[in-house]
């Protein structure tokens, strides 16, 4: 037992409030009903003269029964005012006879009559209330009105009265606004005539006419009211003392709660309206009442709420009345300067000083109470107590005065709706236009304040409420037990008729110490001993009864009453020595004892701002079931505080929503009418849906961008500011924003996980944090989907793009549990879809690779990257449509984006090195070799379906004898004739649109192939830098692969089992599970043993292909068995020759070679002719570099003398100087990657004679001689290695053993074409359909004109003697130079004889 009870104690200090910031109003779990309102029940148990047991001459009316009938007519009708104001129409509901002779007209009838008898029966009950409650108010008027003058009634009673009054006033003017009371009755009506054969009687007829009299005519209330009461002697005067009543306790603030206080003004209009009448009832001429008095109260707030969306007007009731003055009434004063008296702008400093200062004051003394004085309440000084009490009330009376600005200036709205917006709904122009920005910022901090001050008075209430309790018996005793002593002794010794009512008093509220009554001289009229001690007030925390204090207040009003009631009151001055001031102080004081002793109940009263939701008069007025949200005023405000990012009112924007859980508990406590609440409900829902929306919406725009201004570089931003404020300035205008995140105060939105509404505890974290995931889903794809409609080069872009939203993610990861950013972007991808596992990315990285990277970009070797082409030959490409701008899904905001643009406009213009990392990082390594493998694949169509079929065709129309001529021709004459040799294929306009094309295409893909191994390497190596590390990777050391035994991470974890072994713990559970984490890493990020080359076996792949194609090529039988120079088919020569048009710029074409296809082409025509092993023979025989030799050899070099041919020959050397440095720099890369097997060395023999076929071959292997034989394929010669090459002359050739035959790549690749015949026009190379992409060989479907014939090849033409080469350097004899060769019989140069040959090489170790 002893444990159970320590743990009970131990609950004293489990702390259930977190550290949640509290922005939100009161919230109460289990409400209990505290009411201390007088009832009387206990009345018996007081004997004074207004109870029924006091035998008192003069006693003329029981007030006590009077009272609690006042209470219950009270109670019902605001039962019938509540269901009057919530009235809807059946009659629309019901449905409409179309045709007077349906057959259904009777059951139709009779269905209609049981739908709407019960609510005409409620009607029928509120006509005869109010018929019975004028009349027993007419009866009590005419009582008092024949009281003696000496008999003032109570407060209380006086109370009742007006109470009462303020019923009829509202009651009335409820069923006045309500139309559809009467539409339902005539529609009951007519039901009623249809049916009348079977039910009516006359004494129902009777009924239901006066029924209709009672709903059609206004004001019939208070007509038949003030009917009643004229036809009463002296009413006037009972009127009279109500209103001077209400005015007393407006003017001297008796009232606290703004529902009493415009109670109080609406009783005063409408009693003054009671009493006008003819004749001498004209109050303008009375002498019973002062106009100019309640004029002046009228006039400071001539509107008051009335209920719900419903105003009353004071001064409209008072112009009503029939004998109205305006000379009597007062000047009624401007409209503008009321609605700036309305306003809460003018009053917001003074509100805010208030709240500041009175928060601080009240949590200080709540913190020292709690400190000093917690446990006997006792024991805490009479001071404390009296602070406590002071304080409270000061608070409620704040609460009291802002809530009653707030409910006015909604009144003030409501009468003075605007007139700008004519053509919006009645209520739209009272609510929603009706408050500009300024007053609805205002309104919310207001309501903020008043909502945060009453849950600071709420919290801790139960500390405070013994105070309180404690102040007030201590207030009450020291009044009645030494206060009134000196009042009785005076009394008594004068023998005044008051002492008895002092005694009475005394005896009613004292609380003697110990119980007993103490002797007291003052009784008979004595003065008190000195040596006597005052009586002694216990301190106990028991505080008069409801009952107690209405009595006792009544018997001190009695004292009093005639400084109010003039003749009528019971008493006079000089019977209480001439002065009542202290009893007029005690009066004013326990005023507000009943909110000090209910300060919870009335701070709930005064902070309900359910009048600022209900609109059932509008939609009465509109004929409307419903407004929308976008006319609701909470949401208005909630909306208005997320629209405006204003930074101040953030953390204000649940208190609006606030406003539906007061509407709701009045729909269902006080209204009692369920469909209220429904209709409630579901407008939250909307406004709840879209205020997380909306809040979701804002939160990640505000820390996107925050995470994009993170990204860009501060000295750019520094001047991008710079530039803005210039601009700016310069424009008069803000066009340029700054780029500077405004600071947002979301932390205490962000950490809500248990806010309240509508009785719901909602985890707004969590909603939130599920709509984030959304939001970075939705951002990762818009992302992307912008990639997709945009060419290669934009990954840069998307890589900064997803790299905003990862930390955009990471910085809401401190408030929101998000998921992981891997999951999201794979999601996004759809990289783990069942449909697909490579991703978007990569799928539009190979599309874009196909279709538009490799056609229309040119690459550049010096600088590694790819620049789009000047001109285009491929097709256009069809994307997918990019996504409208979305500042929230860019970077935030306009100048974010603008500015980020520009920093990535950089990057926009090429493909290098850049934009490889960017997409080697976002594919990922594993998804590269996919690129790689389709790349190859495109470079595999393209060679087979376009590349092969043109250049069996060009190769055809190559000029059967290609010799090298000279050096004696000169520079010029070398180039001469080779333009002659290719004349027609120079002329072949197909050769640089379509053959130059997909050469540039293949050369790309190598290029690309290369730049992007690169670059994974230098992305893997600084991966592997960054994790060694945390596996224990150190230089020098290199642990074996998946050995994580001496990686500080399993140090770690192992060091850990041991503390925990050591120390006698139980290992949990999670240990294992790290060490089998740490050993899964190592494995993971360990890389192998041997380094790998994606480039490498890309081009072991490319050469297969290349191999394959170039097996059924036709070479021609070398004719001196080894090496065929002058007549060749072999594919370097066709190069020779497409490098020889490419570097040709005559002038004529605006776009070089260069502009249009870049290092590509190159690349394309090197790479197939080093990997058919003929880089030697083309370095050897190519027609440009031959030239270019020729010009080295030259004496005088070829300089500009302002001809159009010599400078376009300069041109052509300056070419070909730069395109054999690229071909030597392509040839060292690919002999990196993919060297080439080496030659056999062989030993020539030159013939003995002038026959060729005499020449002897001998293989140095085998040492035997080989008979000239003609080689099968170019294929089948290969390079040799760096020692070979130096020992072997570079145009050797030996036959080997063909590859075997490889089948075509697809089965729809359609054969070859078959030679054309000279004069005839080669077909179009082959097609694959299904081959992507399928470009023609031709533009516009026409097949290519045909290539040059071979006999139609002019000889070379003589050099002119302007253009005569230099002549040969002299010999040692001074021999005059040889004359120039003609055209005609010009001989070829002399073979070399035997004696001239050099020594063969000596063969290789």
């Amino acid at each position: 037992m002893d444990d159970v009870e320590n743990r009970v104690r131990a609950l004293d200090n489990f702390v259930l409030e977190d550290e949640q910031p509290i922005i939100e109003g009161v919230t109460i779990a289990v409400n209990v009903d505290q009411s201390y309102s007088p009832n009387f029940f206990d009345v018996n148990a007081f004997e004074t003269k207004w109870t029924e047991r006091a035998q008192w001459k003069k006693k003329l009316i029981e007030e006590v029964p009077f009272i609690q009938k006042v209470d219950e007519i009270i109670a019902q009708g605001t039962q019938f005012v509540n269901m009057i104001y919530t009235y809807r129409s059946c009659s629309k509901a019901l449905p409409q006879l179309q045709d007077s002779d349906d057959p259904r007209k009777h059951s139709l009838y009779e269905k209609t009559f049981e739908v709407l008898e019960p609510e005409i029966e409620k009607l029928k009950q509120l006509m005869s209330f109010q018929a019975q409650s004028i009349t027993f108010l007419c009866e009590q008027v005419e009582t008092l009105a024949l009281q003696g003058k000496r008999d003032a009634p109570s407060e209380k009673l006086i109370e009742q009265l007006v109470r009462l009054l303020d019923m009829f006033a509202l009651l009335d003017a409820v069923k006045s606004m309500k139309a559809c009371l009467n539409n339902d009755f005539s529609f009951f009506k007519r039901t009623f005539a249809y049916l009348k054969k079977n039910l009516a009687s006359d004494e129902q007829n009777n009924e239901n006419h006066q029924m209709y009299l009672f709903l059609a005519n206004n004001n019939s209330i208070t007509n038949n009211l003030k009917d009643a009461l004229h036809k009463i002697n002296g009413f006037d005067d009972v009127l009279a003392m109500l209103a001077d009543q209400c005015a007393r306790h407006v003017e001297k603030n008796l009232v606290i709660t703004p529902p009493e206080e415009h109670s109080l003004l609406r009783v005063m209009s409408y009693t003054l309206f009671l009493m006008d009448g003819p004749g001498e009832k004209n109050i303008f001429r009375s002498k019973k009442i002062k106009v100019q008095r309640f004029s002046a109260l009228f006039k400071k707030t001539p509107v008051v709420p009335l209920f719900g969306d419903m105003q009353f007007t004071l001064e409209a009731m008072i112009r009503s009345s029939p004998n109205f003055d305006d000379r009597s009434w007062a000047t009624p004063v401007d409209e503008a300067r009321l609605a700036m008296d309305y306003s809460l702008g003018a009053s917001l400093g003074t509100i805010r000083q208030n709240h500041d200062t009175f928060a601080a004051t009240y949590s200080l003394m709540l913190h020292e109470i709690m400190l000093q004085h917690a446990g006997d309440i006792t024991a805490v000084p009479y001071e404390v107590c009296k602070r406590v009490s002071d304080t409270v009330l000061r608070g409620l009376r704040l609460l009291s005065e802002w809530s009653g600005l707030v409910l006015r200036q909604s009144a003030w709205k409501y009468a003075h709706p605007t007139g700008v917006q004519t053509d919006a709904a009645e209520y739209e122009r009272a609510v929603r236009y009706n408050y500009n920005t300024e007053e609805r910022v205002v309104l919310v901090e207001v309501l903020a304040m008043i909502k945060g001050l009453s849950l600071l008075m709420t919290r801790q209430s139960g500390v405070l409420d013994s105070l309180l309790r404690r102040c007030i018996h201590d207030e009450v005793q020291e009044f009645v037990q030494i206060t009134l002593r000196e009042f009785i002794r005076a009394a008594s010794k004068k023998t005044r008729a008051v002492r008895l009512d002092l005694l009475d008093l005394r005896q009613l509220a004292s609380d003697w110490d110990g119980g007993i009554e103490p002797a007291d001289p003052a009784i008979y009229g004595q003065k008190a001993d000195k040596r006597q001690k005052p009586p002694v007030v216990p301190p106990r925390a028991v505080p008069p009864s409801p009952t107690q204090l209405s009595l006792v207040r009544s018997l001190v009003y009695g004292f009093i009453g005639h400084k109010y009631l003039g003749k009528r009151g019971m008493y006079a001055d000089k019977d209480f020595g001439g002065s009542v001031k202290v009893l007029e102080e005690f009066y004013h004081r326990s005023a507000v004892y009943r909110y000090l002793l209910e300060p919870l109940r009335y701070v709930q009263e005064m902070s309900d701002m359910a009048d600022l939701w209900y609109r059932e008069f509008y939609l009465e007025l509109s004929k409307r079931l419903q407004f929308p949200i976008e006319m609701s005023l909470p949401w208005i405000l909630t909306d208005d505080i997320i629209e405006t990012n204003n930074v101040c009112m953030t953390e204000f924007v649940f208190y609006p929503l606030d406003i539906y859980n007061d509407a709701a508990n009045r729909a269902l406590f006080d209204l009692n009418q369920s469909f209220l609440y429904e209709e409630i409900e579901a407008e939250v829902n909307l406004c709840f849906d879209q205020l997380v929306y909306k809040l979701a919406d804002k939160t990640f725009n505000h820390y996107k961008r925050l995470a994009s201004a993170a990204l860009l570089d501060a000295p750019f931003k520094k001047l991008y500011e710079q530039y803005a404020a210039h601009m700016n300035r310069l424009e008069k205008s803000s066009k340029y924003e700054s780029l500077q995140v405004a600071p947002a105060r979301w932390l205490a939105i962000l950490e809500q996980r248990h806010f309240s509404l509508l009785g719901r505890s909602i985890d707004l974290n969590a909603l939130l944090a599920e709509r984030l995931n959304k939001n970075l889903r939705r951002n990762i794809d818009y992302a992307i989907s912008r990639f997709e409609g945009n060419a290669l080069p934009f990954v840069k872009e998307l890589e900064h793009h997803l790299t905003s939203v990862r930390l955009t993610r990471d910085l809401l990861t401190e408030h929101f549990e998000l998921d992981p950013y891997e999951h999201a972007f794979h999601e996004a991808n759809e990289s783990i879809s069942l449909v697909s596992f490579h991703g978007r990315i990569v799928l539009h990285v190979i599309f874009e690779l196909a279709y538009d990277f490799l056609p229309n970009f040119n690459f550049n070797s010096c600088t590694d990257r790819w620049v789009r082409t000047e001109l285009s030959f491929a097709e256009e490409v069809e994307r997918s449509n990019e996504p409208r701008a979305n500042p929230n899904f860019l970077y935030g905001s306009r100048a974010l984006t603008l500015a980020t643009a520009e920093a990535l406009s950089l990057f926009s213009h090429f493909f290098g090195a850049e934009h490889v990392r960017s997409l080697v990082r976002l594919v990922g390594q594993p998804q590269l070799p996919l690129i790689v493998d389709e790349v190859v694949n495109n470079m595999q169509l393209k060679l087979h379906n376009v590349i092969m079929p043109y250049a069996t065709e060009l190769m055809k129309a190559m000029p059967p004898s290609s010799k090298l001529p000279m050096f004696d021709y000169g520079t010029t004459g070398g180039y001469g004739y080779f333009q002659l040799k290719l004349n027609d294929l120079i002329q072949y306009n197909e050769l640089r649109t379509e053959v130059f094309q997909y050469m540039k295409e293949w050369g790309n893909s190598l290029a690309f192939m290369k730049t992007l191994e690169e670059h994974a390497k230098v992305t893997a190596c600084f991966q592997y830098n960054a994790v060694a590390p945390f596996l224990g990777h150190v230089p020098g050391h290199r642990p074996v692969d998946g050995d994580a035994s001496d990686s500080p991470l399993m140090k770690a974890v192992r060091a850990l089992r041991a503390t925990l072994t050591d120390a006698g713990c139980l290992v949990p559970s999670v240990v294992p599970t790290l060490e089998d984490s740490v050993q899964r890493a190592c494995r993971l990020y360990t890389p192998g043993a041997h380094n790998y080359s994606l480039f490498k076996f890309a081009m072991q792949r490319v050469s297969q292909v290349v191999e394959n194609a170039f097996s059924t090529w036709e070479n021609s039988a070398p004719v001196n068995g080894v090496l065929a120079i002058d007549h060749t088919t072999e594919f370097y020569r066709l190069w020779s020759t497409m490098q020889f048009v490419s570097c040709i710029n005559d002038g004529t074409n605006p776009f070089s070679s260069l502009s249009l296809f870049g290092h590509g082409l190159y690349w394309g025509g090197s790479s197939i002719v080093f990997l058919l092993g003929q880089r030697q023979r083309f370095e050897v025989l190519d027609f440009c570099y031959h030239v270019e030799r020729m010009e080295q050899a030259a004496i005088k070099p070829v300089t500009s003398d302002g001809s159009k041919e010599n400078e376009n020959l300069i041109k052509f050397l300056a070419g070909v100087r730069a395109v054999r440095d690229l071909n030597n720099n392509i040839f060292m890369t690919l002999e990196m990657f993919s060297p080439r097997p080496s030659a056999p060395l062989f030993l020539l023999h030159p013939p003995e004679t002038e026959n060729l076929s005499d020449m002897k071959v001998i293989h140095l292997a085998s040492t035997q001689p080989m008979a000239a034989s003609p080689v099968s394929s170019p294929a089948a010669s290969s390079s040799s290695s760096s020692t070979a090459r130096a020992q072997a002359p570079p145009a050797t050739a030996s036959p080997r053993v063909p590859p075997p035959a490889v089948p075509p790549p697809a089965p729809t690749q359609a054969p070859p074409p078959p030679p054309p015949a000279r004069d005839e026009t080669p077909p179009p190379p082959p097609r694959e359909p299904d081959a992507p992409p399928p470009p023609p060989p031709t533009r516009d479907d026409m097949p290519p004109p045909p290539p040059p014939s071979r006999d139609d090849m002019p000889p070379p033409p003589p050099p002119s003697r302007d253009d005569e080469p230099p002549p040969p350097p002299p010999s040692r004899d001074d021999m005059p130079p040889p004359p120039p060769p003609s055209r005609d019989d010009m001989p070829p140069p002399p073979p070399p004889s035997r004696d001239d040959m050099p020594p063969p090489p000596p063969p290789p170790r």
